[in-house]
């Protein structure tokens, strides 16, 4: 019976934590350093592993990344979703809005609408949306509880 390799984002098990500060190369945590330092191809293992956890919408991703949809069809992405975990949220992408609650948004971030001017529903949560996307997601904008 043999044994598979997993990477760091897809065991089932976490993987037992001297390995993992191995396969890290993380350093200075043995010494109880207050900063510790791990390799970039670590880093983005664990950047992934987060991101893994991120609703994504596939439909959202190809419409709003034209560049990507081109790709797609060229065969030069095979995967939207390891395109997103790969490249695209190092590239400022956003991986969707499903989980964009705009009501939590506004209350946040109430400088957004002040002057605004009269609006329905549908045009606040327009601009809000729109807002995010061109502005908010940049600017680290607070969207919920994190």
């Amino acid at each position: 019976m043999g044994t598979k390799e997993y990477s760091v984002t897809e065991a089932p098990i976490p993987t037992h934590f001297s390995k993992l500060k191995s396969k890290l190369a993380l350093e200075g945590w043995d010494e109880g350093e207050d900063r510790v330092s791990m390799s970039r191809e670590g880093f983005k293992s664990l950047i992934e592993a987060l991101l893994r956890n991120v609703e994504f919408d596939e439909d959202w991703y190809l419409e709003s990344y034209p560049d990507v949809r081109q790709g797609l069809e060229k065969g030069v992405i095979e995967s939207l979703h390891r395109h997103y975990l790969r490249l695209g949220y190092y590239e400022g992408r956003l991986p969707g809005l499903k989980s964009l609650d705009l009501e939590k948004y506004e209350e946040l971030n109430p400088d957004i609408l002040r002057g605004a001017g009269e609006m329905d529903e549908a045009q606040k949560k327009e601009m809000l949306k729109n807002h995010f996307v061109e502005y908010g997601y940049k600017e680290g904008r607070r969207v919920g509880a994190v």
